[in-house]
């Protein structure tokens, strides 16, 4: 099988740029929600839409299977699937390499990277001037800061005292020891660990106002981890339930500013990328205190720490940014409660349509549903919608639960269209209300 992941292949596949919801199958993870980020045709960049938890146990040489869902014009929604072998893998996502890539497939994802590319621009015209969307990012750059600071004033605060009362209670000279030293290192580093916080956070900000938010990551990943690595991985392991606990907690929030910063981006919003959303500001926290080497002990004393103070900032921080972008006439009408219903309706008519139209032959051009047309949140007031015509951040209908309110259909039976899981594989987990740019009719626009 031709290495698309060497350098030659790069140059000779250019990769393209396509945002569409998707599942992997596999031997060790079962079925996990995914997003497709871009492809070529030697393979597909896809991050993980779990959310801010630790990322299922892929590993390089796995085989894998990628499926999405695709409308069509007469026999509405059915299912298309592709193989391939894990490239490299990291915290937010893995590449695979194709191990056979038919022309009906290929055909499918060129006119989705073709959706993709027009939803992008008409995002582009829709954005506010320059002039005043430059003056919103500061001021939202302003604010975050503010609301930084705060947290971190707290946090080094609650972390002191947390460390003093565990080395009281500690069961060993030894633990003792690493406590007090970890006491020391804060303090020592108090403003080095503000300093680094701030320019992640700040790096992220800055890359939404260049309209780089969703592209794919070029972060170092392979077979082996450095110590580092080693030691990031576990501290975001024992940060994702807090995460995932505190996505949940403001998910109406949360939906809201990643509807209104893609407004005002031009952009489609990817919620890693997203300053203010709870697992950017989470992990850039616990990055900041990364070099410290703290040891394990002290560090789960950090988690909980975190978790005490951020939970109740984190609200002042969200009603105050969406207020700011609301009063800016971005997207000044957003409502989450009413996109919820319409996700349902939705979920509910694809369920319907599913039901009457069995698995046919391969698609032809002339039956995909075009691109090009105007998108919700391209209407005044309307709620808006990542690619699909669908919020970010809710699960795909075929591929995740149903919204609330709607039935699941008789006990043990998967909606029409869906696969149920073999013996031994786990549920197709929900995503994230904060996981991402979704394409949850897995139309073509």
């Amino acid at each position: 099988m031709t290495d698309s992941t060497s350098p030659e292949n790069q140059r000779r596949y250019p990769r393209q740029e396509l945002i569409h919801d998707a599942t992997v199958t596999g031997d060790r993870i079962g079925e996990q929600p995914c997003q497709i980020r871009d492809y070529c045709p030697g393979g597909m960049f896809l991050a993980w839409r779990h959310g801010g938890g630790a990322p299922p146990p892929l590993a390089r040489g796995d085989r894998v299977k990628v499926t999405f869902g695709v409308r069509l014009k007469e026999r509405g929604e059915r299912s298309q699937e592709v193989t391939g072998t894990v490239a490299w893998t990291f915290d937010h996502g893995f590449g695979i390499a194709f191990e056979q890539l038919d022309s009906d497939t290929a055909r499918i994802l060129s006119k989705l990277a073709e959706a993709t590319r027009r939803r992008k621009e008409q995002l582009r015209k829709t954005a506010p001037p320059p002039a005043e969307a430059g003056a919103l990012w500061q001021k939202l750059r302003t604010l975050l800061d503010q609301h930084l600071r705060l947290i971190l004033a707290d946090l080094l605060r609650q972390v002191d005292e947390q460390l003093f009362q565990d080395a009281a209670k500690a069961t060993s000279n030894a633990e003792q020891a690493d406590f007090f030293a970890a006491i020391k290192a804060i303090k020592r580093e108090r403003e080095a660990i503000t300093r680094r916080v701030e320019e992640q956070l700040h790096e992220r900000l800055e890359g939404l106002q260049g309209g780089q938010g969703s592209g794919p990551r070029q972060e170092a990943g392979g077979n082996g981890l450095s110590l580092v690595d080693e030691q990031e991985f576990e501290t975001f392991l024992a940060l994702s339930s807090t995460i995932a606990r505190l996505e949940q907690q403001y998910k109406k929030e949360l939906f809201c500013i990643e509807q209104r910063l893609s407004r005002l981006s031009g952009g489609e919003v990817d919620p890693e990328d997203n300053p203010f959303g709870v697992a950017a500001l989470l992990k850039s926290i616990a990055r900041g205190f990364l070099p410290l080497a703290l040891g394990k002990a002290p560090t789960m004393s950090l988690i909980h720490s975190i978790e005490a103070t951020a939970a109740p900032s984190l609200g002042h921080l969200y009603r105050e940014a969406n207020e700011l972008l609301a009063g800016a006439g971005v997207l000044p009408d957003l409502d989450y409660d009413r996109h919820q219903e319409a996700l349902r309706r939705q979920y509910l008519e694809r369920r319907k349509s599913a039901s009457r139209s069995p698995a046919g032959p391969a698609p032809r051009e002339e039956d995909l549903i075009p691109s090009g047309t105007v998108p919700p949140e391209a209407e005044p007031g309307a709620v808006s919608s990542g690619p699909g015509g669908m919020a970010a951040g809710h699960p795909h209908p075929a591929t995740g639960p149903p919204p609330p309110g709607v039935p699941h259909g008789p006990a043990g039976a998967a909606p029409s269209g869906a696969r149920q899981p073999a013996a031994g594989e786990q549920q197709v987990p929900a995503a994230s209300p904060s996981a991402g740019p979704a394409s949850p009719s897995g139309a073509v626009p």
